[in-house]
């Protein structure tokens, strides 16, 4: 009945277990009905009145990745008995087997040293020069969910591509590493430099930024579409809701109206609402810089999310000149990433970037198979002096760069100016991780070992 001594055998036994299950094994904990703590218990317990097994296994670097009911049948010589130390038998109906997966660490080492690591500009390299950029971009383009077998962007852009072909007679596919990251026009996205000559450029912010090179393939060819997947990089700020990547595909050639039929039957795949589509046509493209005559945009609204409309594609109609002759071709962009948080009801933007996501299949519908079945959120408060370095740019900087994975929102509550002249800042921030082991314990030792370190080197802070 000391719920805290049961709490206690999950966390030592999984902190055991830690050193002898490899990252390909398994561990299955059966609990009694409400006894777990997941969202998957009929019998609803207050938080504190559970093993709390996700939580405790977290301890030991373990994620819980799935659920199933447990089957007592399948055990004939099993027999419940110990209750309370007794004969009794425990309550096996509803009972439910938890089963869990190790991961690797999050942050095995707290040496400043290698935390600063994170802080330096990566170098990209690519076929119009190497490109020096902020961490947050180079990890992140690093694991390109384009290329991730079985990502969910990975699926759909395939999807994407068979369906064009069944309907194009000539197609040309442009990989991404074919195409410029950066572009010279002051469009919005991040600063980025060339490494030989240390020139300033902007990372691209669409792929409409790149059109004038996808042009050129285009006029050089007799193909009847080009399709061209790529990311498109994002300013951070304040709002870690927004993924500093986003994945687009752009669709170039004689195809209006490809990319609207695409959406209508991928919405028709995965069983959702078509009713819940709607085009918007606009006449003003002259924000975009090319000889756009008109577009639309392809909305869906997300019934799930307090009815939230999401933009899912562009289309635009354009006026190129080829061979002499002045042509009206179409010129699509479709956010696969928006396309996916609605198709595969997706909360947050790391479970799409999680490695451990997979899309599987029930019966003939596709559904993204989550890195974890279920994952807590923690929020802690940290608190500093300011000093001569501080600024908001580089504190929210930081966070990026060095817990962008981890950290789903941070919230400020005060600034205090004390008669002596100092002034402290106060910050909420959100703790949640969608592929790696995060414990309560494990966020307060990163708030404190890793993010607080950080902040007093590089920002001369004195953590309250």
């Amino acid at each position: 009945m000391k719920i805290h001594l049961n709490r206690a055998l999950l966390k030592g036994y999984f902190q055991s277990a830690k050193e002898m299950v490899t990252l390909d094994g398994r561990i299955l904990v059966s609990l009694c009905k409400g006894q777990g703590g997941t969202r998957v218990d009929k019998l609803v317990r207050r938080w504190d009145d559970t093993w709390k097994v996700v939580e405790m296994a977290a301890q030991g670097d373990f994620v819980l990745v799935s659920v199933e009911q447990f089957r007592s049948d399948i055990f004939p010589k099993y027999t419940s008995v110990g209750y309370r130390g007794g004969d009794s038998a425990f309550h096996t109906d509803g009972a439910l087997v938890h089963i869990f997966s190790k991961r690797e660490s999050l942050y095995p080492s707290t040496e400043v040293e290698i935390l600063l690591h994170h802080l330096e500009d990566q170098t990209l390299q690519t076929k119009f020069g190497n490109i020096i950029c902020r961490s947050v971009y180079g990890m992140k383009y690093r694991k390109n969910p384009f290329v991730m077998e079985g990502s969910a962007m990975y699926y759909l852009n395939k999807e994407f591509k068979t369906f064009v072909e069944t309907i194009c007679a000539k197609v040309r596919h442009v990989s991404d590493t074919d195409m410029p990251l950066h572009t010279k026009l002051p469009t919005g996205g991040p600063v980025c430099y060339f490494e030989e000559q240390e020139s300033k450029c902007s990372l691209r912010h669409s792929l409409l930024d790149v059109l004038d090179d996808v042009l050129k393939l285009w006029n050089q060819a007799t193909d009847e579409i080009i399709i061209f997947p790529g990311l498109v990089f994002n300013d951070v700020g304040t709002d870690f809701s927004c993924p500093p990547l986003s994945c687009h595909v752009l669709l170039l050639g004689y195809g209006s109206g490809v990319c609207e039929q695409y959406i209508r039957r991928m919405l028709q795949t995965f069983k959702k609402d078509v009713r819940h589509l709607s085009v918007s046509h606009f006449e003003n493209v002259s924000e975009f810089g090319h000889r756009f005559i008109s577009g639309k945009n392809i909305l869906i609204k997300n019934c799930t999310s307090s009815d939230i409309t999401l933009k899912v594609a562009q289309e635009f109609s354009l006026t190129v000149t080829s061979r002499g002759k002045s042509n009206c071709v179409s010129v699509s962009v479709v956010h696969l990433d928006h396309l996916s948080e609605l198709l595969f009801d997706i909360k947050n933007w790391r479970q799409l970037w999680a490695q451990e996501s997979c899309v599987v299949f029930d019966g003939n519908i596709p559904f993204l198979r989550l890195a974890c079945f279920e994952s807590l959120a923690y929020t802690l408060d940290i608190c500093f002096t300011e000093s001569p370095a501080f600024s908001l740019v580089k504190f929210y900087s930081i966070l990026w760069q060095i817990a962008a994975d981890i950290i789903t929102n941070v919230e400020f509550l005060n600034l205090y100016e004390s008669p002596d002249g100092w002034r402290s800042h106060c910050y909420r921030i959100t703790y949640q991780s969608f592929d790696k082991a995060l414990s309560k314990q494990k966020a307060i030792d990163i708030q404190e070992s890793v993010i607080g370190k950080i902040l007093c080197v590089k920002l001369g802070v004195s953590i309250r």
